[in-house]
Formats: C-alpha cells, sequence, structure tokens
C-alpha cells in the first residue's frame, strides 16, 4: 500500500487545488477542510485522501442471505475509522438507466483486512424479494476526520449480478434448531421434522410424516395427506389440510381462510380461526371452535 498523506500534506493539497483525482470515476466529490472545495473527479486514485478500489467485476449476490462486497476504500490520511464513514445506496441502474432511485438494499463499512482499509458491503434488505437482475449500483460515501470531510457518490463500474429471492429450504429431519427463514419451506414426503417452522414465506408438508412442533408462516401453509402436526398451525395467507391430515393444536389464518378436505382432523382441542371463510369436507373434524370471518386474527 502506498505511503499514506499526513494531514498537512492533505490540507496543503486542497489550499493548492491539487486533488482534482481525490475519489474516482464516475462521481461528484466534495472535501471540506479550512474552507469548502468541491473537484470534479477525473481518474481513480487509490494515494488521494480516500482511494477507492472498484471489485464490482467480481461481486455478486446470490440470495437473500448474500453479502458482496463491491468497493474497498483506503484512508491514506489516517483519520477515519467505521464510526466516521458511511455508504448509503441511492440507486441502482441497467445499461445506463436508473430502474429504482431507492432500492432495497443495504450497505455497510467494515474494517478490511489491511491498517486503514474498509470494504462497503452490499446486501438485500427489507422488500427486496423481487430485485433479481443485473445492476449498476449507485452509493453516496462520506468520510470524517478531526479537519476533513469528504463527501462522494460513486457508480460501481460493473453491473452486480444481485439475487434477493429466499432461497427454498428443504428440511432432511436432523434440524436440531427451529428453522427461520424468509424463503418457501418444503418438507419431503415421509420426513419427520422435531423442530418450529418460524418466519417462513410459505410452508408445503408433503404427505405423511410427523412434525412435532410449531408451524408460523407469513404465507400459505399446505398440510397433504396423511401429514400429522402436533403443534399449532398459524399462516398470513391461507391453509389447507389435505386428505387424512391431523393437526394437533390450533389452525389460525391470519389473512385467509382455512379448508379441511375429507377426514381431516384438528384434535386435542384445537380451535381453527380464520380471517376469511372455514371450509370442511366430508369426515373433517374440529374439537374445537370454528370461528370464521374473524378481525384483527392473531396466533394463539
Amino acid at each position: 500500500m502506498a505511503e499514506k498523506l499526513t494531514r498537512r500534506a492533505a490540507l496543503a493539497c486542497l489550499g493548492s487545488g491539487a486533488l482534482a483525482t481525490l475519489w474516482g470515476t464516475s462521481g461528484f466529490t466534495a472535501v471540506n477542510a479550512d474552507r469548502d472545495v468541491s473537484v470534479q473527479i477525473s481518474d481513480s486514485d487509490q494515494t488521494a485522501i480516500l482511494g477507492l478500489i472498484d471489485q464490482s467485476d467480481t461481486a455478486s449476490i446470490e440470495n437473500a442471505e448474500d453479502v458482496a462486497t463491491p468497493l474497498r476504500l483506503i484512508d491514506n490520511v489516517g483519520e477515519i475509522s467505521t464510526e466516521t464513514i458511511s455508504a448509503e445506496v441511492i440507486g441502482i441502474s441497467q445499461n445506463g438507466q436508473v430502474v429504482n432511485a431507492d432500492p432495497p438494499l443495504e450497505s455497510t463499512v467494515v474494517s478490511g483486512n489491511q491498517e486503514n482499509e474498509f470494504n462497503v458491503n452490499l446486501s438485500c434488505g427489507s422488500g427486496s424479494d423481487s430485485l433479481d437482475g443485473s445492476y449498476s449500483v449507485e452509493f453516496v460515501i462520506t468520510a470524517t476526520g478531526s479537519d476533513l470531510q469528504v463527501t462522494a457518490a460513486r457508480t460501481t463500474r460493473s453491473e452486480i449480478s444481485i439475487s434477493c429471492v429466499p432461497e427454498t429450504v428443504r428440511p432432511d429431519g436432523t434440524e436440531t434448531e427451529p428453522i427461520n427463514t424468509n424463503g418457501d419451506v418444503i418438507l419431503s414426503s415421509g420426513t419427520n421434522l422435531d423442530v418450529d417452522i418460524d418466519q417462513s414465506s410459505s410452508v408445503t408438508l408433503e404427505s405423511g410424516g410427523e412434525v412435532n412442533g410449531n408451524i408460523y408462516s407469513e404465507g400459505n401453509v399446505t398440510i397433504d395427506s396423511g401429514r400429522v402436526v402436533n403443534g399449532d398451525v398459524c399462516a398470513g395467507g391461507d391453509i389447507i389440510l389435505g386428505n387424512g391430515a391431523n393437526v394437533n393444536g390450533n389452525v389460525t389464518s391470519r389473512d385467509g381462510s382455512v379448508t379441511l378436505n375429507n377426514g381431516a382432523k384438528v384434535g386435542n382441542g384445537g380451535n381453527v380461526v380464520a380471517d376469511d371463510a372455514v371450509t370442511q369436507g366430508g369426515g373433517a373434524t374440529v374439537e374445537g371452535n370454528v370461528l370464521q370471518e374473524q378481525s384483527n386474527v392473531s396466533c394463539q
């Protein structure tokens, strides 16, 4: 790494207007010291006050839990820390055209592997499930020192492959911790599960086998024929119990309907509560109460 600038040298450069290559390409940079200075950027320069290494050509986000590092920053003055530097995503574009001026992406600045080096990490944020493509990402980065403030807009040199679609989780029955995911959960036929399914998008329990825990889903829950759940089932969407499916607990739909197909059973005194309709097929039984078209439904 190049020899770092002293504060005196940096401020002298500011006074002489010598920092035309302070940051890098594709952005406007403001530098504040004893007085305000604004410069237009032309070339990247890792030896400037705040150097930048664009590594967007190798960065990618493959799923909602992934993290990419498209930029590295180098503090050549030695006054900046993770507490005094920040990065904010202000837009994404494709082929030079802005597609979202407020994308559901999060960015953080963390310490790098070398002294005075920082990584700008990029990850999926809330509401980013539909984000799936290659995008140039624009950041505003602000860094401050005792006598120095640098604010810069920077667009990544390369488009970054970003997929925020959550991965589908397929338990194999050996899990010892609750399953907590933003994605769908599919439990294969005959596979037993001894933990809760929590905070999932949707849940499908294929036929046969037991779940010895509770199920909480923001989406729909489908319990196929002959499957047994020894706990409560609560969903944000619709709940369907297949022929002969058995839930030994409460069945609650916060914003949907509940369907019990032929021979399905809600046992152990469990209630069925739904924001919408409750439909029972031939031979379907509920040991507790059946309450449909309820308002303000919550998990019991």
